[in-house]
C-alpha cells in the first residue's frame, strides 16, 4: 500500500504528522472500569494529544485528519464504523482543539485507520493532518476503507 501522506507531500502539499503514546481501548463495550476511570482516560487522551502537538501552525482549511490506531495483542481490531471512532473520539477532540476548529465543522474531515503492531512500546496513534483546499478537496473515500486521491489529475492509491 502506498503511503499517501508522504507521496502527497512530495506533491507540496502540507502534511503534519505526531505521534500519541496512548492505549486507546473500545470505550463502548463496558469492561474498562468506572466511570472515573473512563472520564481520566479520555482526559489523558484529549491532553496527550494537544501537549505532543506541534505548535506554531499556521492552519489551512479545510483539513483531512487520518488517525492511525497501533494496537498490540490479540487479533481482534475495532469495529471501523462504531468502535474504532468512539475509541478515538477524546483524540479528535484534541486535534480539533490544537487546528482551532470543531470537530463538527464541515471543513474538518477524520479517517480512521487501525494497524497490529508487535510490541507494546510502539502502541499508540499516529496523527497526520493534510491541509489546504486543493488536497483535501481531492481525498475520496470510499466504502471498502481504501483512500484514493487524485491530485492535480494524478492518481494515488
Amino acid at each position: 500500500m502506498i503511503d499517501f501522506a508522504a507521496e502527497l507531500e512530495r506533491r507540496r502539499g502540507r502534511v503534519v504528522t505526531w505521534f500519541v503514546p496512548i492505549a486507546t481501548p473500545n470505550p463502548l463495550n463496558g469492561s474498562h472500569g468506572h466511570w472515573r476511570v473512563k472520564q481520566g482516560r479520555a482526559a489523558e487522551h484529549h491532553e496527550e494529544t494537544v501537549t505532543r502537538a506541534p505548535r506554531d501552525i499556521r492552519w489551512t482549511f479545510p483539513v483531512v485528519v487520518v488517525l492511525r490506531r497501533y494496537y498490540c495483542g490479540g487479533p481482534h481490531q475495532l469495529d471501523p464504523l462504531d468502535n474504532l471512532p468512539a475509541a478515538l473520539k477524546y483524540v479528535t477532540d484534541g486535534v480539533a482543539e490544537v487546528i482551532g476548529i470543531d470537530d463538527g465543522d464541515a471543513r474538518f474531515h477524520v479517517r480512521f485507520e487501525q494497524e497490529r503492531v508487535p510490541k507494546r512500546t510502539q502502541v499508540g496513534v499516529g496523527i497526520t493532518v493534510i491541509q489546504g483546499a486543493r488536497i483535501a478537496e481531492t481525498l475520496h473515500f470510499v466504502d471498502d476503507g481504501e483512500v484514493s486521491a487524485h491530485v492535480q489529475g494524478l492518481a494515488i492509491g
